[in-house]
């Protein structure tokens, strides 16, 4: 896991199971403790595997997630492609 980019906010990734991870996100700037974003890189995966990442401080009550929308993600290797 990285996010030493601009606009990174991995604070920790911990490994929980064979593929699964509980990330913590660094809070937004100027608010009271907030995350309504994420953007960080994984490498080093396995094709054909399922990964899980258990995103452990990323609770508003409301959010788009709740009404249906899904994550973004990029793939290097497929881009190429």
């Amino acid at each position: 896991f990285m996010s030493q980019f601009e606009s990174g906010n991995l604070l920790s990734a911990q490994r929980v199971g064979p593929l699964e991870y509980d990330l913590q996100l660094q809070v937004d700037h100027a608010t009271t403790g907030h995350t309504q974003w994420y953007f960080f890189c994984v490498s080093n995966t396995y094709p054909g595997q399922q990964y899980r990442f258990n995103i452990i401080n990323f609770a508003k009550p409301d959010s788009l997630y709740t009404r249906g929308q899904q994550p973004l993600f990029f793939s290097l290797l497929a881009s190429k492609k």
